[in-house]
């Protein structure tokens, strides 16, 4: 059970990615994401400061990719993730492209940072994260 393609954030990288969420307009919008964001941090006991999120895509019939959802909710279950829904995974890919804008941007503004990721085929994820230290 694989998803087509797995992105992993750590918590500076998650905190960026709420950074750069635009403004949302809507006063009940805004509402509901206050809400969520107190069960997410008060009720669910997670902290801004520690989190850090999984980006899953899944691709192939509806069948398997209903079964595949499943079972990553089921293991994310099992150590407490929770799931930020499918829009957020979205957003997720978007900041993905946009990073290369990002920089660029702060190249032109003397800003020189580096963020190591890296790609690999699932055969080899456990040789990956064996060597990653």
């Amino acid at each position: 059970m694989y998803p087509s393609s797995l992105r992993l954030v750590d918590n500076i990288q998650f905190q960026f990615g709420q950074a750069l969420k635009p403004a949302e307009p809507s006063r009940a919008a805004r509402i509901i994401g206050e809400i969520k964001k107190q069960y997410v941090l008060k009720v669910k006991g997670f902290k801004a400061d520690q989190m850090v999120a999984a980006t899953c895509l899944f691709e192939g019939p509806k069948a398997l990719v209903d079964m595949q959802m499943k079972e990553m909710f089921r293991i994310a279950k099992k150590y407490n993730g929770l799931s930020g829904g499918a829009e957020n995974g979205i957003k997720g890919y978007q900041l993905t492209y946009m990073i290369a804008y990002i920089r660029d941007f702060c190249l032109l503004n003397n800003v020189v940072a580096e963020s190591f990721e890296t790609s690999c085929p699932w055969s080899q994820v456990q040789a990956l994260c064996k060597n990653v230290k």
